[in-house]
């Protein structure tokens, strides 16, 4: 940390730092990483240990992925990303969503998501109570005009499954504010939720120019790629999301369940059991996001199932 002949610009190649900056604070880290960036030649690399990552810490990095490791290249002086970071709405789902215990060997994760919002659709139309539908004006009262940071409407359309409602709020922010971060994620996941893969992809692929260690953005790929019949594209992206945030909890059931149509019951078992710790402890704004709807005890409910069904403790 403090040897500047050590860290001589352009003097490597490569450098491995392997297991180490994890044991630093934030602050250290941000420093530690800032004088290898500037140590690295241009396109040099970078390989931290298993557990250690860039996201939050560094911006100067592309995140590599091959023969089983993610590593690091340094951007060039002309591919700097814009200086963005995510956050999440602290929001709370309650609503309890009906879900088939084990999903058909057959059906995707977006299949399941897009029949329990047609369920509740129906539902929700044919009770007595008035209904918004997805054709009317999202909001029926006049509202203060959306900022690039206020989300909450979005997300409070998006709890009650009007995911037409919710990308008709998104279009209505300012111009400016549609290609932030946070803006491009509820899209996508929207899309996505709506079947809409080419469209909700695209939207990654433009959230991750800006920040390609966005986890979210990743496990949104994944269920496009296997929607779409790409099961080994797929796996790959929720690695990267793993990878990214082990803490996410998303990208390790979707690659469980992926995996137990694929026959791979091995590594179904090990997401699923890794799945069913982290959805008990999974903030709940992110559940919001990224669950599709279903409810805390919905998901571990559908994964102790899928759990049991590859031959699992559970």
């Amino acid at each position: 940390m403090e040897d500047a002949t050590l860290w001589s610009p352009a003097a490597y190649d490569v450098v491995f730092c392997r297991n180490v900056i994890m044991y630093f604070t934030p602050e250290t880290m941000r420093n530690v990483v800032t004088r290898i960036a500037r140590s690295l030649v241009p396109d040099g690399y970078l390989f931290l240990g298993h557990a250690e990552t860039l996201r939050g810490i560094s911006r100067g990095f592309h995140l590599c992925h091959t023969h089983g490791a993610f590593y690091y290249q340094k951007r060039g002086d002309n591919d700097t990303p814009q200086d963005a970071t995510t956050s999440y709405v602290d929001q709370r789902s309650t609503a309890a969503k009906a879900l088939p215990l084990v999903l058909e060997v057959s059906d995707s994760w977006v299949q399941a998501i897009q029949q329990a919002s047609e369920r509740i659709a129906s539902l929700a139309n044919s009770s007595n109570q008035p209904q918004l539908q997805a054709s009317s004006p999202p909001i029926a009262t006049p509202a203060p005009a959306a900022r690039s940071w206020d989300l909450g409407l979005v997300l409070e359309a998006m709890r009650q499954e009007r995911f037409v409602d919710a990308l008709a709020l998104l279009s209505a922010l300012p111009v400016e504010s549609r290609g932030e971060p946070d803006a491009l994620l509820l899209r996508a996941i929207l899309l996505t939720n709506s079947g809409k893969l080419t469209e909700a992809e695209d939207t990654c692929n433009r959230l991750l120019t800006q920040d390609e260690l966005n986890a979210g953005a990743h496990y949104v790929m994944a269920l496009c790629q296997e929607h779409m019949g790409n099961i080994a594209g797929a796996i790959e992206q929720d690695q990267t999301a793993i990878y990214l945030d082990s803490s996410f909890a998303m990208p390790r059931l979707h690659m469980g369940l992926v995996s137990r149509r694929a026959g791979d019951i091995e590594t179904a078992r090990h997401e699923l059991s890794h799945a069913l710790i982290l959805l008990a402890q999974e903030d709940a704004s992110r559940l919001l996001l990224f669950g599709g709807g279903f409810s805390r005890e919905t998901l571990l409910s559908l994964c102790r199932s899928e759990l049991r069904a590859a031959g699992g403790d559970q």
